[in-house]
């Protein structure tokens, strides 16, 4: 990193070259696509009920309700 002459520019290009990395470098991940699927399918089963279980609210509380939004002001 000697090329560089000052720390925030060596700041800089570490920043985006990370970021850069991280976009672009795709890794093989340990879990098969199978593994994956079915974790998936179980998580979302399991958010699904935990939803179901709190969610119990009569309709009688849902009510629609009318709002107004100011109209965008545009500029000249």
């Amino acid at each position: 990193m000697s090329r560089f002459r000052r720390m925030r520019s060596l700041q800089k290009f570490a920043a985006v070259h990370a970021s850069i990395y991280n976009l672009f470098n795709s890794e093989r991940s340990l879990h098969s696509r199978p593994d994956f699927k079915l974790n998936r399918a179980a998580a979302l089963a399991e958010w699904r009920g935990l939803g179901a279980e709190e969610w119990t609210a009569p309709l009688s509380i849902l009510r629609l309700a009318q709002i107004s939004l100011p109209a965008p002001i545009i500029s000249p």
